[in-house]
């Protein structure tokens, strides 16, 4: 059975989402952050899974959720936490860090610094390509423009 956690400072499992994409995968990840971001979860010894983590995850991500935490309280962490998370992977990089000296300090693996700053990357593309931008139109034509004088 799933509980709330008593206090948010109390001792746990803090999980970020490379881990939790290694155990049920990304659209499971993404529903549970979705539903229960930045909430601590204990997940109680050979119950079956919640309603509520079922809701969330469907029943096998749920069971399998359980499984992997039973008896453990989980910190499920938050869509701001991560985007934080990804910021600091960004700067540290631009800074000269080598990946694996990102990996060892966040405590991720270089495979998913890589992943990181690829998403970032394409979504700072997707951003500043034409189709994502509103077109700009101005009331009279380019033609009828005032040309600057050299100076």
């Amino acid at each position: 059975m799933l509980h709330d956690a008593p206090s948010s400072d109390a001792p746990g499992t803090d999980l970020v989402f490379s881990e939790l994409m290694e155990y049920i995968g990304e659209k499971a990840v993404n529903r549970l952050v979705d539903a229960l971001g930045g909430t601590s979860l204990y997940i109680a010894k050979g119950d079956t899974p919640n309603p509520i983590l079922v809701q969330a995850l469907g029943q096998d991500d749920a069971a399998r959720f359980c499984q992997i935490f039973s008896g453990e309280r989980v910190r499920i962490p938050s869509r701001r936490a991560t985007r934080r998370r990804e910021r600091v992977i960004a700067l540290r990089k631009k800074a000269g860090w080598k990946i694996r000296s990102i990996a060892l300090d966040l405590g991720l693996s270089e495979g998913r610094v890589y992943q990181i700053l690829q998403e970032a990357r394409r979504k700072a593309t997707a951003r500043a390509s034409p189709s994502s931008r509103p077109a700009t139109t101005s009331s009279r034509p380019a033609a009828s423009l005032p040309r600057q004088r050299p100076r």
